[in-house]
């Protein structure tokens, strides 16, 4: 037997067992008298990582492949350390050169190239991303790990129908989380009859926790809330759980009331993005004698006029997109910050996993995301009386606060372009009446197409003009329709523009329909700043209630219906009444500087008034509990 077999038997037992401390005292023992020791290197490396100590794992990681660069186990493991460090482009050198050494068969090389992949895509090289899968997949074509990640690769690169089969050859190979991410590229394509088989068995595995399910795409189907909120807490267990228990403590030392908060705001979207379109006037307008407003950037910069207004906004603004989770929540520590709002939820680009190691004392998810996060270590949710009545709390593991009027904040330097295009030159009739609706594809459902086919029926001549989409959606939307007995002619997508453009375009509309269960949010806020009336269909989820909200805080509550015959009833009567809906026009024209929707500065005196009630729980040691913001003048 070597000589240090039995201290390392006995270091790897004590880590089955979960006690690391009396493994790191048999590996130092081990690495007193060889510190390049291989395995023990290994071992001790798992035990730093999971202590949080990561730059001393990649050290340990190195000395065990400076010994033996064949130790497949500890290359896994150092590509992995590097991944949550950040260091993506050394996560690629890492696994390409084990792929290189490690013999066909080696347990480790599936892990090796996941994590090339992942690291690939991390950084945006998608294409590269998927040709490291399909490369793996010739050599395991049975891995249902990597068809998986070649789903997600190939997700991203736009064209759902190659993600799907990816994400199918997974399920079929036993990889049971490829279900939920098959259904999302299903949605996305419009593919509605395949969807209807595979989302039963998606909300079974919710109901059962037999698999990780990302919580975003049961907002775009039958899902109910409490399903909503069973998905995200597992979800948030499984994936982000082990982290959370590594979280410092309770923040303690810091209750007490303060004149001057310190918020941080963490989003990937601060860019050329909706919620950036929406949220970038409340970063201006925070009282800075009151409060200190600090931005972490997640996700790229575009070098957009949206980039650089938000970035000058801020009175700190961090590019942290390079950043390991571990660094970004140690940054947000040591700043000081009071109160971490999450602007992305479980949405791209999100990074949870910095919420998890709750590096502020009170943390917020609001604006981005739809829906409870299931995490316990988010405190509050953001919304109002419509959006989040309180009797909706057992829908939501945060305490739900409420704002007046509305929860969604919207930018009054919005601007709309002076040009206004014909009907002709977007390929709309001159005097029919035209329904749009400028949401995603993937938000379109069966049944609310189906009604909006009833209504081109009982409206002779009048189209449905939709936004572009994948080849594939725009082809089955038409196949449907053909099924419905409409001519698809009757269907015109428009190009993507930019925004000024494309609110000056939609005024060429003459009522915009909402779709459900998923409505739409800055879609909706557009429409109605540029004076088109919306028309939407509530639920009993936040995601069905958005456009509601919108509606009841620019004073047209009548416009939001209860059930899909009433839905399709009004827009039928209102379509046939260019009166009326001239009349909405005005009641809008008017309400751009009357209604609560679009008053930002007033807005932003609630939610900052929600941010003191917040932190006065907290520094008086008291739980989060529902808070309920009066009208302020």
């Amino acid at each position: 037997m070597p000589r240090f077999q039995p201290l390392i038997q006995d270091a790897v037992r004590h880590l089955d067992r979960g006690h690391p401390a009396a493994a790191m005292e048999r590996l130092r023992t081990v690495l007193r008298d060889d510190p390049d020791h291989a395995e023990a290197n290994h071992l001790a490396a798992l035990v730093l990582a999971g202590g949080g100590d990561l730059d001393g794992a990649a050290a340990c990681l190195g000395r065990a492949l400076a010994r033996d660069p064949r130790h497949g186990r500890a290359r896994a493991a150092l590509a992995k350390v590097l991944f949550q460090a950040g260091r993506l482009e050394q996560v690629a050198g890492v696994c390409q050169e084990g792929v290189r050494l490690l013999p066909r068969g080696d347990g480790a090389l599936g892990d090796l190239f996941n994590a090339w992949g992942a690291a690939l895509a991390q950084m945006g090289q998608f294409e590269a991303a998927a040709d490291v899968y399909r490369k793996a997949i010739r050599r395991e074509p049975d891995n249902p790990h990597l068809h998986h990640n070649l789903g997600n690769a190939l997700k991203m690169l736009g064209d759902p129908r190659p993600a799907a089969q990816a994400y199918r050859r997974a399920a079929q190979l036993g990889g049971s989380d490829a279900l939920a991410p098959l259904a999302d590229q299903l949605r996305a394509q419009c593919a509605w009859d395949d969807l209807a088989r595979v989302e039963p068995l998606v909300l079974a595995q919710v109901q059962s926790g037999t698999a990780v399910v990302p919580p975003f795409g049961l907002l775009m189907g039958p899902a109910t809330a409490a399903q909503q909120r069973a998905c995200a807490e597992h979800y948030a267990a499984r994936c982000f759980g082990a982290i959370a228990a590594r979280a410092p403590g309770d923040h303690g030392a810091r209750r007490r009331p303060k004149e001057r908060l310190t918020i941080g705001y963490l989003s990937a979207d601060f860019h050329g993005h909706a919620t950036a379109y929406l949220a970038a006037q409340l970063f201006e307008l925070h009282d800075r004698a009151g409060f200190e407003v600090l931005g972490y950037s997640l996700g790229p910069d575009d070098g957009s006029p949206m980039r650089r207004r938000i970035a000058a906004a801020f009175d700190r603004f961090a590019d942290v997109r390079a950043e390991g989770f571990e660094q970004t929540a140690r940054r947000i520590h040591d700043d000081g910050v009071d109160i971490l709002v999450d602007l992305k939820g479980y949405t791209q680009g999100a990074r949870t996993e910095i919420l998890a190691l709750r590096p502020a004392p009170v943390q917020v998810n609001y604006l981005g995301y739809p829906g409870t996060m299931g995490a316990p270590f988010m405190d509050y949710l953001v919304g109002d009386p419509y959006l989040t009545p309180h009797a909706h709390q057992a829908h939501f593991s945060e305490r739900i606060v409420q704002l007046p009027g509305c929860y969604q904040v919207n930018d009054r330097a919005r601007s709309i372009a002076d040009s206004r295009p014909s009907r002709a030159g977007c390929g709309l009739p001159e005097s029919a009446p035209v329904v749009c609706c400028f949401n995603h594809l993937y938000k379109i459902t069966a049944p609310v197409f189906g009604a909006w086919m009833d209504i081109l029926r009982a409206v002779p001549g009048a189209v449905l003009w939709l936004l572009e989409g994948n080849g594939a959606a725009m082809a089955n939307l038409r196949r449907a329709a053909r099924g419905h007995g409409v001519d698809p002619a009757r269907i015109v997508f428009a190009p993507k523009l930019a925004l000024a453009e494309h609110l000056a375009r939609i005024r060429l509309a003459d009522l915009f329909l909402d779709t459900h269960p998923c409505n739409a949010h800055t879609t909706a806020s557009d429409a109605l700043w540029a004076g088109l009336p919306l028309l939407t269909l509530s639920g009993e989820t936040f995601a069905s209630r958005v456009a509601g909200s919108l509606l009841s805080a620019v004073g047209l509550p009548e416009l939001i219906a209860s059930d899909l015959d009433g839905y399709r009833g009004l827009a039928v009567a209102l379509a046939r009444d260019p009166e009326r809906l001239a009349g909405l026009r005005a009641r809008l024209a008017a309400a751009r500087d009357t209604a609560p929707l679009f008053d930002s500065a007033r807005f932003t005196h609630h939610l900052e008034a929600a941010y003191r009630a917040m932190w006065a729980r907290f520094a008086a040691g008291e739980a989060p509990a529902p808070i309920t913001i009066g009208p302020l003048p």
